[in-house]
């Protein structure tokens, strides 16, 4: 019996079969259960003309009728209703001229999560398949080995975006608690992915900020206890960046050097925080003096180590509030670390008190204000949480003002490192509500930089992370991706 005739038809996507499909649940076909293959999904395999028989093999014709064959790849035809309906998957998306060099990098099959197919019905199915999977092995081999100015200047966007847009899902998806989502799972694939193939190689195919995607990732789900990311992974990150960052004689880049801070915040302050505990707890650390003293013998060793004042803060901040709450407030509001720091020859200096702290002091000195700008507002978040004073509330009421104008200063000189406004509004999203309004100015100034590439993208990511933390839907920048025309994606890819 011949099959049905039809103009157009979907074929298993592993094996090529026409006659049996996998069906739209996944599950794989008769042909890849025998051959123990998982299904991808059904795709269009080609457009035929009526009354053509397909034979059951791969790859071979009915001897009574052949099926008509492509004569090159830009002459397959995919409408895009199919795109959008039937499968879940986008296959053999390319460009409609045939010299084009651009082909040859599409021609696979590159899955899209199912979550975000429909809104996207006026998208470009081939700057679609580029956004969501640039990270792709076969796209970023073919960029990274190219000596063509333009498509090297793509690779390193595309390196750079996908962990950004990655992120920037996961953390909506998790602050709303939607952890056992498709975008969640769809993102630790690809984070897990490109993880890996970084390690394997010791390269420098994937750039610092990447990394430091990778090992936010993994911190934001180890504080949201949603580890999902293996530890061991986020441990050979950090190793690799660590080789990197000794491997430089000259001052480590920002990138590398907030990269320290998150790899205090959860390796050395969440390995520590027992032993924190039981000291406290048995009364060896009796008084300011003693916590004082445990707490130079921890900092010393790391003098004149570039990272090593995000360490001392993460420490500082550790140690004050295990003492606030056990009930050494008074003794720890005479208590500074000014002192220390300044002896240890740090280029400025912190106060750090029981329960809050001088984030005017934080924001307003030069050096601090330019290099641990992002990594002190998540440490001194949760002291502005806690305080009561009217001089914290003042603090916390100018907070996001201060942050837009030094996030501001960031991107005009340093458009590379916006990677890191993400860490910002992670720790934004959990400062309380009245200093939410203050961060509307952050996203007007990103996308006030001329410099910035994709400032529109990022202006939106950023009210979905905010509108997460309100508990809106995270779908918000999904449905704003779906109105975007041919001009809006240009953009976007910059």
């Amino acid at each position: 019996m011949q099959p049905r005739r039809v103009k157009s038809r979907l074929g298993c996507s592993p094996c090529k079969q026409y006659h049996i499909l996998c069906d739209r649940s996944g599950n794989p076909c008769n042909n890849c259960k025998k051959r123990g293959r998982e299904c991808t999904g059904i795709v269009p395999i080609v457009q035929w003309q009526p009354g053509k028989a397909f034979s059951r093999s791969v790859g071979k014709q009915d001897t009574r009728k052949k099926a008509p064959r492509p004569s090159s790849p830009s002459k397959i035809q995919t409408s895009s209703t199919d795109f959008l309906v039937k499968p879940a998957i986008c296959s053999e998306i390319v460009e409609t001229s045939p010299s084009s060099d651009f082909n040859s990098t599409f021609q696979h099959e590159i899955p899209v999560p199912k979550v975000l197919i429909t809104p996207f019905a006026n998208a470009d199915p081939r700057l679609l398949s580029m956004f969501f999977h640039g990270g792709t092995v076969e796209i970023m081999s073919a960029f990274e080995s190219s000596r063509n100015p333009i498509k090297s200047s793509i690779y390193q966007m595309l390196q750079e975006s996908e962990l950004v847009l990655h992120t920037a899902q996961m953390c909506a998806s998790m602050t709303t608690g939607n952890d056992q989502g498709d975008c969640t799972n769809f993102n630790k694939a690809i984070t897990l992915r490109l993880l890996r193939q970084a390690l394997m190689s010791e390269s420098q195919l994937y750039s610092e900020s990447v990394l430091v995607s990778i090992l936010l990732l993994g911190m934001f789900q180890s504080y949201g206890n949603q580890m999902t990311c293996d530890t061991c992974h986020i441990r050979a990150a950090r190793e690799l960046l660590r080789k990197r960052y000794q491997s430089q004689m000259s001052t480590p880049s920002y990138i590398i050097s907030t990269f320290l801070y998150w790899e205090t915040f959860v390796s050395f302050l969440y390995d520590d925080d027992d032993l924190i505990d039981e000291q406290l707890m048995a009364g060896r650390l009796g008084g300011a003096a003693e916590l004082r003293s445990d707490l130079e013998s921890r900092c010393e060793p790391l003098v004149g180590f570039s990272g090593g004042l995000f360490r001392i803060l993460g420490y500082s901040g550790r140690y004050v509030r295990k003492a606030h709450s056990l009930g050494y407030q008074d003794e720890m509001e005479a208590y500074s670390l000014e002192s220390a720091l300044l002896s240890w020859q740090l280029p400025n200096h912190l106060v750090i008190l029981a329960g809050t702290a001088d984030i005017h002091e934080i924001l307003t000195t030069a050096e601090l204000y330019r290099y641990t700008g992002l990594a002190t507002l998540y440490q001194v978040a949760p002291f502005l949480l806690e305080a009561t004073s009217t001089e914290s509330k003042v603090y916390l009421a100018s907070l996001g003002q201060k942050m837009c104008q030094m996030l501001q200063s960031i991107a005009v000189e340093k458009p590379a490192w916006t990677v890191l406004f993400f860490p910002t509004l992670i720790a934004a999203s959990i400062l309380p509500p009245e200093s939410w309004s203050q961060f509307s100015i952050l996203v007007d100034a990103i996308a006030s930089v001329s410099q910035f590439r994709g400032s529109i993208w990022v202006q939106r990511f950023i009210s979905l992370i905010i509108a997460a933390r309100r508990g809106n839907s995270a779908t918000g920048a999904v449905t704003w991706l779906a109105g975007l025309d041919s001009t809006g994606w240009d953009m976007l890819l910059g």
